[in-house]
């Protein structure tokens, strides 16, 4: 056995991109173990209350300058959005990590997208070991457990051949074009040879361990996965002791019947015009309704009575006061709303929320809408058929009871420190 070495706790994206992370950060501190946490400069306040060590590893102007990209969530364009003229941010992101770890034997737990950094970086210090934690089940490509591909449904019966062939279809067309040149520049840049193709599976090769952040019940371990595989549990992180929903919230949810919620996610800046829709469904459907956006101008200038606007409410203390959840199928808010036994209208717009509202629909406990076909007409539609389901409520609370035998972050945690001592 060795010593425990240092862990780097790596991610980008929005809240729900870091709150797993955050988690497994205070569980890796609380053993006493040495954590420095690299994020967005935008959530470094809350990595900082944390107690734990930070570093900004994008900042908020182009935290900003992503999120204001409208490709970002358009379900062909996204990975063009995100990789287009990121040579320097990459070579940034691996001197980093070499910077951080300063030759000493260090484990970075990542978000997939830093695989690459951490590719680069192992490359040139071999006492840095990686481990890829998977946020959702299709982050992980694969021809079995596959139900979208993207936006595009995949029926149950196709075959494997026919899976494959798309597979490599979408790589061709969607995937490597974006990726690969600008990826193997810098490998150039480091003579390192070039990625022929298969940028994504180059990605989960990057990993000397892998976890999945959800349970096998949501996203079963698939025999094509990277291997060694450590599986886990949704990594719920609850806050502050102290946190409390804001007092306008709290004093609405006080002022009457349980509402109807509405998040399209805590980055997003152009859904106006499902916000609208779903105000729209409020008062056709005389329920009140809490809309969820940091980006005021999403909504109607005038909101009717019984609508509320809030930039920012903690989910796991809302949920469980309101009728429903509709939200745009990020991970993390899919994961609170299991926890709170809530019924779910998932409205996709792009990357791995097409497969999370298939899976929260398979489980009974929610129906998906596409976020470009949600017009109030729909919307209303789906609604009424998602609070008419009397047999959907019970069927939350039994989801939600499955979490309980989850492993959670403590037991991820100790699995992880085993394997960082063990040679």
């Amino acid at each position: 056995m060795h010593s425990p070495p240092h862990f780097i706790v790596c991610t980008g994206g929005t809240k729900g991109d870091l709150y797993p992370f955050l988690r497994l950060a205070c569980g890796l501190a609380a053993k006493g173990l040495r954590v420095t946490v690299l994020a967005p400069e935008v959530h470094g306040e809350q990595v900082r209350a944390a107690g734990l060590a930070y570093e900004p590893n994008l900042s908020e102007a182009r935290y900003h300058e992503v999120l204001d990209n409208p490709l970002l969530f358009d379900p062909h364009q996204g990975l063009k959005a995100l990789f287009s003229g990121t040579d320097q941010e990459l070579l940034d992101a691996r001197a980093q990590l070499l910077r951080v770890a300063a030759g000493q034997p260090a484990v970075l737990l990542c978000h997939p997208f830093y695989l690459f950094a951490g590719g680069l970086a192992k490359a040139a210090q071999s006492s840095l070991r990686v481990v890829g934690a998977y946020l959702a089940p299709s982050n992980l490509r694969t021809l079995h457990d596959l139900h979208y591909l993207g936006p595009m449904p995949i029926a149950d019966w196709l075959p494997l051949a026919a899976r494959r062939l798309l597979w490599q279809q979408a790589d061709a067309r969607y995937v490597d074009p974006v990726t690969l040149p600008g990826l193997n520049r810098v490998r150039a840049q480091l003579g390192l040879p070039a990625v022929e193709h298969g940028f994504l599976l180059h990605m989960q090769a990057q990993a000397d361990l892998s976890v999945a952040l959800f349970p096998s019940w949501f996203g079963p371990t698939q025999a094509d996965w990277p291997q060694p595989m450590l599986e886990g549990g949704f990594m719920l992180h609850d806050g502050e002791a102290h946190q409390a929903l804001p007092p306008e919230v709290e004093a609405f949810l006080l002022a009457g019947a349980p509402p109807l919620v509405m998040t399209l996610g805590t980055g997003h800046k152009h859904a106006a015009a499902v916000y609208h829709a779903g105000v729209s469904v409020a008062q056709r459907t005389q329920r009140r309704l809490i809309c969820l956006t940091a980006f005021r101008q999403q909504l109607p200038d005038d909101l009717p009575p019984g609508v509320l606007w809030a930039g920012y409410a903690p989910l796991n203390l809302l949920l469980r006061r309101c009728a429903a959840l509709l939200h745009h199928g990020g991970i993390g808010t899919v994961a609170e709303g299991l926890r709170a036994a809530v019924p779910q209208l998932v409205l996709p717009f792009a990357w791995d929320q097409f497969d999370n509202a298939f899976r929260v629909q398979a489980l009974g406990v929610g129906l998906s809408l596409p976020a470009k076909k949600a017009n109030a007409t729909r919307l209303s539609r789906e609604l009424l058929r998602l609070m008419q389901d009397a047999e959907r409520i019970t069927q939350c609370h039994r989801v939600a009871a499955l979490l309980a035998h989850d492993p959670d972050a403590d037991t991820l945690v100790d699995r992880l420190l085993h394997w960082s001592i063990t040679p």
